[in-house]
């Protein structure tokens, strides 16, 4: 993750927040590798808008059309 994300503590606290994300949404069953870019802003957006956000955000990007997670 780059550092124009945001300082080493934003940057960490992003990486534990997109892990619990992909978890929750389930595309981290292993069967999959998940990439995801974070770009400049992303740490102050899901801090101001929640974990539900973030998910929200994530769950059309990693579901896969015709079957599961």
């Amino acid at each position: 993750m780059s550092r124009r994300v945001g300082s080493a503590v934003v940057r960490s606290r992003l990486k534990r927040q997109l892990r619990e994300a992909v978890t929750a949404i389930g595309a981290g069953s292993g069967r999959h590798d998940v990439v995801v870019v974070a770009r400049p802003g992303l740490g102050e957006a899901a801090e101001q808008h929640g974990f539900d956000w973030l998910i929200d955000e994530l769950r059309p990007l990693l579901t896969i059309e015709g079957g599961e997670g």
